[in-house]
Formats: C-alpha cells, sequence, structure tokens
C-alpha cells in the first residue's frame, strides 16, 4: 500500500472517528436537551413549591397572630374568671353567714314557739279541767233549778196574760172614748 492507500484509511478512519465523535455529540446534545428538560421541570417545580410555601408561611403567620389574639383574649378570660371566682367567693362566704344567722333566728324562734305551745298545752288541759268541773255544776244546778224555773215561768205566764188583758182593755177603752167623742161632735 502506497501511502495515498494508507492515507485514505486514515481520512475514513477520521470520517468514522468525526461521525461517531457528531452522534456522540448529538447524543450528547439530545442528553444535554433532556437534561435541560429536566433542569427546567425541577426549576418548575422548585417555584411552584416556592410559592407554596411562602403561601404556607403567610398562612403559619395568619395562624400566629390569630393564636397571639387567642391568648389575649385567654388571659382576659383567665383574669375575669379569677375575679368572678373571688366574688363568688366572697357571695358564698356571705350568703352561708346570713344563712346561719337566719337559721339561729328561727331555731330561737321555734324553741320560743315551742315553749309558748307548751305552756298553751297546759292551760288548755286546765281549762278542760274547769270545763268539766263547770259542766259537772251546771248538772248540778240545771237539777235544783228545775223546780225552780216552772215557778218562774207559771207567775211569768200569769202576769204577761194579766199584762194582755190590760192591753186590751185600755185599747178598747179608747176605741169607745173615740167613738163616742165623734158623736159627740157630729
Amino acid at each position: 500500500m502506497n501511502e495515498q492507500g494508507r492515507m485514505q484509511i486514515e481520512i475514513r478512519k477520521l470520517k468514522c472517528e468525526i461521525e461517531e465523535a457528531n452522534q456522540e455529540r448529538e447524543a450528547f446534545q439530545h442528553a444535554l436537551t433532556k437534561y435541560q428538560e429536566y433542569l427546567d421541570a425541577l426549576q418548575n417545580e422548585r417555584n411552584q413549591l416556592t410559592c407554596e410555601l411562602e403561601d404556607r408561611a403567610m398562612c403559619l403567620d395568619k395562624i400566629r397572630r390569630e393564636q397571639q389574639v387567642l391568648e389575649a383574649e385567654l388571659s382576659t378570660l383567665k383574669t375575669q374568671n379569677a375575679q368572678l371566682q373571688e366574688e363568688n367567693e366572697a357571695l358564698l362566704s356571705e350568703n352561708i353567714q346570713e344563712i346561719q344567722h337566719k337559721n339561729m333566728k328561727l331555731t330561737s324562734k321555734y324553741e320560743a314557739l315551742t315553749k309558748e305551745n307548751t305552756e298553751l298545752r297546759q292551760e288548755n288541759a286546765q281549762l278542760e279541767k274547769k270545763v268539766i268541773e263547770l259542766q259537772g255544776e251546771v248538772s248540778r244546778l240545771k237539777e235544783s233549778t228545775t223546780g225552780f224555773a216552772k215557778a218562774i215561768l207559771t207567775v211569768l205566764q200569769k202576769r204577761m196574760a194579766e199584762q194582755t188583758l190590760k192591753s186590751l182593755l185600755t185599747r178598747e177603752s179608747g176605741k169607745i172614748g173615740r167613738d163616742e167623742t165623734a158623736k159627740e161632735l157630729s
């Protein structure tokens, strides 16, 4: 082989190498394009995640502000609750003392009324005994005065009859006198 043949072989080799290099370059270019697309997709995803993260950060800030407001309200409510508990305890203590005082008064009144009731029962028992004694005396008086009452009744009936006769006579004599006066006048 001559020099020209060798050079052609060399040229073919170089052309093959160039062809392979071009294919590798195209493959590399294709891979680079794919890698760039992948990077772009990752960048888009990163941008979306950044937006979501910013949204979540804003939500978290809002939640923290609301939490601070709620904590302030809770603190206020705890303070009010403590005040109300103190007031309730004071009122409860006052009411207990008032009830105890009223209870003592009522107990005293109850004892006085019980004592008075006992005394009244004793008086009532004594009066019942006296009533029984008086009923016995009345019965004895009735028995002893029955005859006397009949005698008085007879005397009274006689007097009433006499009184009735006198009234009739007076009335009749008045009529007669009027009649005679009327005759004389006519």
